[in-house]
């Protein structure tokens, strides 16, 4: 069956089949076993590489049927992440297809902050899109893809990169569904290779500033909240850092310092020595925007002094054991001495 075949059977069912019993129900078996097959016949190989999820029903029908088309690198579920995704309209009037974003992860984890997250991230997925317009994609803020309105489907909305509406009473030829699906994928490739939702802070190039520019007001105010909440969760647990200086006996495991030796009792828990987190920030990024917490394995920091932080970084954070072999080692005989 082709994909528009696919559309119009579910778009004119569902309305209808949410109000029966879902047990054993035909048209939720046709969208778990049809849809995975119609769309690897009609888009082809370019479909190996992603994941065809259809909307899941736990005991009771999903308030609107959605398709996403999702790439493993990104999430392996439609709770979180970023993908291409079909959304019926609950009158069954019209399907959109979107850059849309998994929020009941996020909501979970972020709370009050999540809807701001969501938006944000949006902002830089369209941003990261090129120019999607000439393939005929609009930017989705404000459309209307529910005749029932709420909160939640209006973050929803408002989360949603880009994208395009069909009527079902008038849908494009089964051609122009799978040229739209094929442009989306691409577009989605490019996105993800340019880094996704992950916002480097301290370093934007001269491409994203000047994309920066063309935002409205309250899309860059959005912007801002989502990098403040980047800088935010990239800071590690104090508890763990707190145990890990205590590991290494509050002495710099570069040089071998240890400052009571050196400046006598200067507090009472003789603890000044600080974390040098060894990853990179770009795969720290890579970490946050997958929705991937921190490792907190030892082998990702090294306990520094002052001095040797500092310059670790002026030395373009090379790993610690080449830092190591900088020190003089008429210094490091020095403070061993001591």
């Amino acid at each position: 069956m082709e994909i528009r075949a696919v559309f119009e059977k579910i778009a004119k069912e569902y309305p209808v089949a949410k109000e029966q019993d879902l047990k054993n129900h035909p048209l939720a078996k046709f969208i778990r076993t049809q849809v995975p097959k119609s769309f690897e016949n009609d888009i082809g190989k370019v479909l190996l590489k992603y994941k065809i999820l259809v909307a899941k029903h736990a005991g009771n029908w999903s308030r609107v049927a959605w398709i996403v088309l999702i790439d493993p690198r990104v999430s392996e579920t439609a709770t979180n992440g970023y993908y291409p995704v079909y959304s019926f309209f609950e009158n069954g009037k019209k399907i959109m297809l979107s850059l849309g974003q998994g929020y009941k992860d996020i909501r979970a984890k972020y709370n009050k902050e999540a809807d701001n997250i969501l938006i944000s991230r949006g902002i830089i997925l369209k941003n990261k899109a090129g120019d999607f317009k000439k393939f005929g994609f609009k930017s989705v803020h404000g459309t209307n893809i529910t005749i029932k309105k709420d909160k939640e489907r209006e973050i929803w909305v408002k989360s949603c990169a880009f994208g395009k509406v069909y009527d079902v009473k008038n849908l494009p030829s089964n051609d122009e569904l799978i040229l739209d699906c094929k442009n989306i994928l691409n577009i989605y490739e490019n996105i993800i290779q340019r880094g996704g939702t992950s916002e480097d802070i301290e370093n934007i190039d001269a491409e994203e500033i000047d994309l920066i520019k063309d935002l409205t007001g309250s899309e860059k105010k959005a912007l801002k909240k989502h990098r403040e909440h980047e800088k935010y969760y990239i800071k590690t647990d104090p508890n763990f850092i707190k145990n890990l200086k205590k590991k290494f006996n509050y002495t710099c495991q570069a040089c071998n310092l240890k400052f009571d030796k050196i400046y006598g009792k200067y507090n009472d828990k003789l603890d000044y020595v600080e974390a040098h987190h060894i990853i990179p920030k770009s795969e720290i990024l890579k970490k946050i925007e997958l929705n991937e917490e921190m490792g907190r394995d030892e082998k990702d920091f090294a306990v520094l002094c002052a001095n040797c932080h500092r310059m670790i970084h002026k030395y373009g954070c090379p790993s610690l054991e080449e830092f190591k072999d900088k020190i003089e080692i008429e210094y490091k005989n020095f403070l061993r001495e001591k």
